[in-house]
């Protein structure tokens, strides 16, 4: 019998959550001006531990847009994450907020482009 808190989660863990990420990003002329009313994308992540599904769409997305300094995300939305992620000897923020969007994912890069992924529940 153990004496330690009885976890129960129902997505799959870090090493499930393997290959490229599932993305779709909307075509834009100028991605550093915003539209008013539109995300910028769609990712069907597969699971919800965000330590396993970060490091493939920050890369993915870094290899588009250029360096990735910040990803945000709803609190209650995932399973508990890591609060930092190494960027090649640079750690890159994760950061949870309870009053942003459960369904979004808000990507900043560094040259100060944010982008809004809505995040497709892998169920």
């Amino acid at each position: 019998m153990s004496s330690g808190p009885h976890v129960r989660t129902t997505t799959p863990k870090a090493g499930m959550a393997a290959g490229p990420p599932r993305l779709k990003l909307r075509a834009s002329q100028n991605p550093s001006v915003p539209t008013p009313g539109y995300v910028d994308g769609a990712w069907w992540p597969r699971s919800r531990d965000l330590s396993a599904e970060l490091p493939a769409l920050r890369a993915v997305l870094a290899a588009r847009l250029g360096p990735i300094d910040r990803i945000a995300y709803h609190t209650t939305a995932w399973d508990p994450s890591v609060r930092h992620f190494d960027r090649r000897g640079s750690l890159v923020p994760v950061v949870g907020y309870r009053r942003q969007d459960s369904d979004t994912v808000d990507v900043t890069t560094s040259a100060g482009d944010r982008l809004v992924l809505v995040a497709v529940p892998p169920a």
